[in-house]
């Protein structure tokens, strides 16, 4: 029909151009989440918001309970501990020293004194009811990321970002072992609750146990998949 069309001077038709609207997605409402009104307020049951503990300039790092509950460890990235009254919320001390971020802290077995560990390098001791700085152990070439009293008190284990384990002696604050295995930064460390044994774990993706007495490694955790 197209000759015809040509023939007789008439135009073929362009074809009609077919036009979707874009799919539009509704909106989705953002899930509500409940939140705590006032102190005292529950969002679920069995749980009540008794205190919010406000005093650091920074992040704040791992918290630590005292073993008798009573007091809460807060150390930051504003180069402080702070220590809660648990029962009150309020701050009943705070430990200054560290000259950079403290990373992690725990309490000694009878919570009488208290262990922290910093970007700063050091492992700092301090009597947990004055405040007062008591030693600070220098052996390590990295930021320290953990810190674990033994549960006899004698001892404590630090971990570092140089890879490395390092025992003191809790009394002089005098370095025991250094103990070498992992093949990236240590994250964490704890003490098996006879004391016989430690584990720590890294960044290479391996918990080591290691044997406190002789510092040999007894086995190297690995998940595979």
């Amino acid at each position: 029909m197209e000759w015809l069309n040509k023939l007789l001077g008439k135009r073929t038709p362009e074809p009609e151009l077919a036009f979707t609207a874009p799919l539009v997605e509704p909106e989705q409402e953002e899930p509500q989440v409940p939140t705590f009104i006032e102190i005292g307020g529950s969002p679920v049951p069995g749980v009540t918001l008794r205190h919010v503990l406000r005093g650091h300039t920074d992040w704040i790092s791992r918290i630590a309970w005292s073993p008798d509950g009573s007091y809460l460890a807060s150390p930051s990235h504003d180069k402080t501990i702070r220590i809660w009254d648990a029962r009150s919320g309020a701050c009943v001390l705070t430990l200054e020293g560290h000259t950079s971020a403290v990373y992690s802290g725990a309490w000694s077995p009878d919570g009488q004194r208290f262990a922290s560990v910093s970007h700063d390098k050091t492992v700092r001791l301090w009597d947990a009811a004055s405040g007062k700085h008591l030693k600070t152990l220098e052996e390590h070439n990295d930021r320290i990321l953990s810190v674990a009293w033994s549960p006899d008190g004698q001892r404590i284990a630090s971990a570092s970002e140089d890879k490395t384990i390092r025992l003191w002696d809790a009394t002089n604050g005098k370095p025991l072992q250094t103990w070498e295995g992992h093949l990236d930064y240590i994250v964490s460390v704890a003490w098996s609750p006879d004391g016989r044994c430690l584990a720590s774990a890294s960044i290479d993706r391996t918990i080591c146990l290691w044997d406190a007495a002789s510092g040999k490694r007894l086995q190297t955790l690995e998940g595979r998949g």
